[in-house]
């Protein structure tokens, strides 16, 4: 799974969507993870997922590390990280209107751009549910910054730990739609950034653009406490 392509499909956010929303976009990500189950969040990806898998891509193997062990049975249905949305998107308009510097016509192009982000997303992965979209944008960070896909299996196994966590955190449990929502939707709209302005630097030989992805994707890493370098 190439889960920058793959989740973003045809939209390309490019070289100039990137400049206009970063590092706004992460700004907005933190506001969204602080009200949800952030510490708890904060040591699984930082002790199980990411870790290992730096290590094991920094290794170049695409199966476990020697002497790891199976990941557990997922205790908990997928439905415990889904939610019912609002009526329409909540953030879209949002993250474009705080983009500073720009046109009112150049929100309503990011404001587009994000909207078919979030179209394109739900055409492939289970929409409205929380787990999904945090995995998105974890694994896509972690493609970018290593230039290594993120196999299958670590994404799968990502998510139904994700959902166990999130399924056990009372302060996730206890947010409303619209928190949940919003945190859905910055997640996605985040991975598709920097997976489509990644895809935009190696299709047009660009490498500042690539450089503008991993700087976003590490950003994004570093919120959980993960040292990148």
């Amino acid at each position: 799974r190439q889960v920058g392509r793959r989740v973003v499909g045809g939209v390309a956010v490019g070289d100039a969507a990137g400049q206009l929303v970063n590092p706004y976009i992460v700004s907005q990500w933190k506001i969204a993870l602080s009200a949800s189950c952030d510490v708890m969040i904060t040591i699984y990806i930082q002790k199980k997922m990411l870790e290992k898998s730096i290590a094991r891509q920094h290794a170049g193997s695409a199966g476990q590390p020697a002497g790891q062990s199976a990941p557990a049975a997922p205790k908990h249905e997928l439905s415990a990280s889904a939610f019912t949305p609002q009526a329409g998107r909540l953030m879209p308009d949002k993250i474009a209107d705080g983009a500073a510097g720009t046109t009112p016509e150049q929100k309503q192009q990011l404001a587009a751009v994000f909207r078919q982000t979030l179209d394109a997303y739900e055409a492939q992965v289970p929409k409205n549910n929380v787990a999904f979209a945090v995995g998105f944008l974890v694994a896509a960070s972690l493609q970018v910054l290593s230039g290594k896909e993120v196999a299958d299996s670590e994404f799968e196994q990502l998510v139904r730990d994700l959902n166990d966590i999130l399924a056990e955190a009372p302060r996730f449990q206890q947010m409303d739609v619209k928190g949940k929502q919003t945190l859905y939707e910055v997640s996605v709209i985040t991975g598709g950034i920097i997976a489509g302005l990644n895809n935009t630097g190696v299709e047009e030989k660009d490498p500042a653009t690539q450089q503008q992805a991993k700087d976003l994707a590490k950003s994004i890493l570093e919120t959980f406490g993960v040292k990148t370098n």
